[in-house]
């Protein structure tokens, strides 16, 4: 007699973009069986998660276990099979251009991890005859990311920033006093001594 396979056939119905902020999640319309092996999709619609890297797929929509690449084997497990895109959290340096402070640029840069609940405190710089206006994501000054002592989380791609201090001039108002002397009398005077 010949042998029938009665196991019911699984399509990967869900790839799970797991918090994704942008992109779609691909779709396998294929129908496999239990303990088939599925090749597993890419980011074909590139998912993206502020302040992460998409890391692959994993069956843990927490991001544990096995992580599953873009043409790899995956074997079904069950009847219905859910893969999770996985995201690594971004470790972001943030280096200080004090341009030309002359206190309170001590420190040089910091770290932020996405995720970690800590934002990193922005320095509180002086420059004599200037008041500081602030700290800038661009050399033009124009991207304003927080003030003195504020608090920066970045997000993005980019993990590695440089950011800039914004110096106003200070404008001095200088009075000056005038005192009437009776210079004719003064001159008398010295001769007479």
């Amino acid at each position: 007699f010949p042998s029938h396979d009665t196991r019911p056939p699984v399509t990967i119905s869900t790839y799970n973009g797991n918090s994704n902020t942008s992109g779609t999640v691909p779709s396998d319309s294929t129908s496999y069986l239990v303990g088939q092996a599925a090749t597993v999709l890419g980011n074909t619609g590139s998912l993206a998660r502020d302040g992460y890297t998409f890391a692959g797929w994993t069956d843990n929509s927490n991001g544990t276990g096995t992580v599953y690449s873009s043409g790899g084997s995956y074997v079904i497990p069950a009847a219905s099979a859910v893969l999770y895109a996985k995201w690594t959290a971004n470790v972001y340096t943030v280096t200080y251009n004090y341009n030309s402070a002359t206190g309170g640029n001590g420190t040089v840069s910091a770290t932020f991890t996405t995720g970690s609940g800590t934002p990193i405190t922005l320095p509180t710089p002086t420059r004599t005859g200037y008041t500081f206006a602030g700290w800038y994501s661009d050399a033009g000054l124009t991207n304003s990311i927080g003030g003195a002592g504020a608090s920066y989380s970045p997000t993005g791609a980019t993990t590695v920033l440089n950011v800039y201090a914004k110096w106003t001039a200070n404008v001095y108002t200088v009075t000056y006093n005038y005192t009437y002397r009776d210079w004719e009398t003064d001159r008398k005077s010295t001769r007479l001594n």
